[in-house]
């Protein structure tokens, strides 16, 4: 590591000292209203042979720049929806100097159908410098899908039977919606996630090593998901609708809008889902004595669970152009979802010689009510032409979730006979988070320098957690003291960073470093059996990142890069409380949880847009990881978070893009990945434990003419380790239909998920004197019909500035 840093700072060096590589820049605009042209698209193509040596976008002001173009003969053609395309004249591109295209005025396109502007397809998969982008809008699962069931299907990502997202086998992503955090833990987000339908997203960006202008958090990167924004005058919208059937019908719609007129523009979203889902789980559980580790009894569990989520998700938000300059703008996002989650199970104990002892049934029904208010305002400032910025956001965000349970439990002999009477446990848990955050950012391009990113960023983040437990007994109802709680968490962050980039010839170089100060404290309020306690921290931690490029030649990119990063408990591991499934099995929060902080540093390689290859190192300490503990004497299962202690891994990436032909698209992603865990899980036991994984994506899209297209996708995930687990081996194949009507406005899709009903979740523990065994599966695979409808007059306009300043506080609301 140490030759590696040296071998960096050589390099750096020695850049200075050669002359300033060559870019190529620009600014595009609207000829007829002077507005600047966002994400069009730039080609750069070799003249000789007219191959394809560069691409880019432009920027939300229409700037745009290709960098680390070598000497030589191109021109540029730029495309755009809405517009002519346009192509420059021979450029010659010299060893000293950029070249400097000045302002482009690109002509409105004349191909229109009522209103409706024809665009080309982007490709499904994008590979570039510093991210991987996941075209959404070219899946045609998405009229079908929602935004969880999209990001099963991106290149490195996972999502487990409980809706937790890893990204290259690796736990603790941090997702943001529109560049904004979401400030949910897993459970809430995949609850989220599952009622937005991914007809309603443009793109995913995908980052394993974000430079130091994100929020340092997430153990294995970011994911941004970007919704789709309508950039044109007028008004223009779009009305997306699907049925599901798997064992039940659900629901999804969509309704995207955009009024501009002037300086004024107003967009907003609207999406309402009624999802009903079954899904059916077995535990087995064998209790083993301490001193010979032989069986002496065993838990065999069946359960059926259902689920019916109700989600309305709302965006408004308005723009003001106040010059060529300066943008101001405000978003309100909320949701309301009201989750209503029953299970029914049966169990029996039974004796050391397979036996049954005894036998329970138990209902338990959670229904859970989230509702989120979120606020921002936002401004940015384009200083001069050389390109200096700066953006500020302001957020406030609220969550209201009240939650009611019940536990009723019946207890019978192997001949029927009631055991004991039964018991009822009643919850009222409420909770309350509400946060507060501010940033701003600079970008100051230095001639001759280079450029500069920097900012600062301050948060507060308060949550209110209550649980209120009651035991029915015989008729008799009195609070259970011994479960009941009240926790309270206040924590403060400020944030600053900095950091340089530079293109010099076909090197590339971009150092940062970011600043993170948390003060944080919590105070769980006592009762008669609970004790009144209460704790403080405070840490300073520093995240350096760094990034190497080396263009060999028009086909060769080569890369290095090193980042760490911390993730944060979320705010629900952090309280105390007591979470039920049966009377012998419930998930506990832990308040000494501590931050865990990686180090990740990775290497790269692109040949032209066909095939990208990395391999990556990551060590984390103080892995914070699930770890299953139990009581024998009480036959007791309960889950827990910890710092276990080291977590590190080798991952080996590969994706391919091929095309043949105009018909044809494939896309295979693989990931081989190697995983070891080590610490201290409990006083008698210290966990080690490795694996191999491999991992296996394949999208295949085809172009039937007529309006008809096709995709093929499936995964294959083979058996995995995480923390004390191992989980079995994973595949599911899906396909898509879709034919485009009423002159490309409309459009009608079919699609099946796990087609041959695959998708089975094995898990079992078998350490610590604990073994568990435990399989998951759904009824039967989904079937979908959609219908799209695109209305109304588009005119190319301006893009809106995606807002937010919390990157990661929203990612850690918690769920239970």
């Amino acid at each position: 590591m140490k030759q590696l840093f040296l071998f960096c700072i050589f390099l750096l060096i020695a850049g200075f000292i050669r002359a300033q590589g060559i870019n190529i820049r620009g600014d595009l605009y609207n000829l007829k209203n002077n507005s600047p042209v966002a994400e069009a698209s730039i080609m750069v193509y070799n003249v000789q042979d007219s191959s394809i040596v560069k691409t880019g976008l432009s920027a939300a002001d229409g700037s745009f720049r290709i960098e680390n173009v070598t000497p030589g003969k191109y021109f540029l053609e730029i495309s755009s929806v809405g517009y002519s395309n346009y192509q420059t004249e021979e450029l010659g591109v010299g060893k000293t100097e950029d070249v400097n295209l000045g302002k482009i005025f690109l002509h409105e396109s004349s191909q229109m159908l009522d209103g409706i502007v024809i665009s080309a397809k982007r490709p499904l998969i994008q590979h570039k410098a510093d991210k991987l982008v996941f075209n959404v809008a070219s899946s045609l699962s998405a009229a079908t899908s929602s935004a969880l069931d999209i990001l099963e299907k991106a290149p490195g990502v996972t999502v487990d039977k409980d809706g937790n997202i890893s990204l290259r086998g690796k736990s603790g992503v941090v997702v943001l919606i529109d560049d904004r955090p979401t400030y949910m833990s897993n459970a809430d987000l995949a609850s989220y996630l599952k009622g937005l339908p991914a007809s309603s997203l443009s793109q995913l960006e995908i980052m394993t090593n974000p430079s130091a202008k994100y929020d340092a958090a997430g153990n294995s990167g970011v994911i941004n998901i970007i919704t789709k924004k309508t950039k044109s005058d007028g008004f223009n919208s779009t009305l997306t609708s699907s049925l599901s059937y798997a064992d039940k019908i659900s629901g999804h719609g969509n309704l995207n809008f955009n009024l501009r007129k002037g300086k004024v523009n107003v967009f907003g979203n609207y999406s309402y889902t009624n999802d009903n889902s079954n899904r059916e789980q077995t535990f087995f559980r064998a209790f083993k004595d301490a001193g010979t580790k032989n069986i002496v009894s065993t838990f065999d569990q069946s359960t059926h669970q259902s689920d019916h989520d109700i989600n309305n998700n709302l965006k408004l938000g308005l723009d003001y152009y106040a010059g060529k300059n300066t943008t101001a703008g405000f978003v309100f996002t909320g949701f309301y979802d009201k989750d209503n989650f029953t299970l029914w199970g049966d169990s029996w104990f039974k004796g050391q010689s397979n036996e049954r002892d005894s036998g329970i049934t138990t209902k338990s029904q959670i229904i859970q009510i989230s509702k989120n208010l979120s606020f921002n305002t936002n401004l940015r400032h384009n200083f001069n032409s050389s390109g200096a910025k700066m953006t500020t956001d302001l957020d406030y965000i609220v969550y209201n979730n009240p939650q009611t349970t019940s536990l009723a439990t019946n207890y019978f002999l192997p001949d029927g006979s009631e055991k004991r009477p039964s018991t009822l446990l009643t919850g009222d848990l409420p909770s309350l988070i509400k946060i507060y955050s501010g940033k701003i950012d600079f970008i100051i391009p230095l001639k001759h320098i280079g450029e500069i990113q920097t900012g600062l960023k301050a948060s507060h983040v308060r949550t209110d957690n209550n649980a209120m437990y009651e035991n029915s007994f015989q008729g008799h109802q009195e609070a259970d003291l011994g479960k009941s709680n009240h926790f309270i968490y206040n924590e403060n962050i400020q944030a600053a960073y900095i950091s340089w980039n530079k293109q010099i010839k076909k090197w590339g170089f971009q150092v940062g470093l970011r600043s993170e100060n948390t003060q944080s404290s919590g105070h769980q309020l006592g009762n008669a059996v609970v004790k009144d306690s209460s704790f403080t921290k405070h840490y300073l931690n520093f995240f350096p990142t760094a990034y190497l490029t080396f263009n060999a030649d028009n086909n060769n990119t080569f890369g290095v890069n090193f980042g760490r990063r911390i993730q944060r408990p979320d705010y629900s591991s952090l309280n105390p409380f007591f979470f039920f499934i049966d009377e012998y099995t419930y998930q506990a929060g832990n308040v000494f949880l501590q931050p865990q902080f990686t180090n990740r540093v990775e290497l790269t390689h692109n040949f032209k847009s066909l095939l990208h290859s990395s391999v990556s190192y990551s060590h984390t300490a103080k892995a914070i990881t699930q770890i299953i503990r139990q009581d024998i004497q009480k036959k007791i299962i309960y889950q827990t978070n910890d710092n276990v202690g080291n977590q590190s891994g080798i991952t080996f990436s590969s994706g391919i893009n091929l095309k043949t032909g105009r018909h044809l698209a494939t896309n295979l992603d693989m990931i081989l990945d190697y995983e070891k865990y080590e610490g201290q899980i409990s006083p008698d036991y210290y966990l080690k434990s490795a694996k191999w994984m491999y991992t296996a994506k394949i999208n295949e899209q085809a172009d039937f003419g007529k309006g008809w297209s096709g995709e093929l996708s499936g995964f294959y995930i083979t058996p995995q380790v995480y923390g004390q687990a191992s989980i079995g081996r994973i595949w599911r194949a899906d396909g898509s239909l879709q034919k485009k009507m009423m002159h490309d406005k409309g459009s009608v899709g079919f699609s099946v998920r796990d087609i041959f009903q695959s998708q089975k979740s094995r898990f079992q523990i078998v350490n610590n004197g604990i073994d568990i065994r435990s399989v998951v599966t759904r009824p039967a695979p989904k079937f979908s019909i959609s219908f799209k409808y695109s209305f109304g007059k588009a005119i190319k306009g301006l893009k809106r500035y995606d807002s937010g300043s919390a990157s990661d506080e929203q990612n850690r609301v918690g769920k239970n």
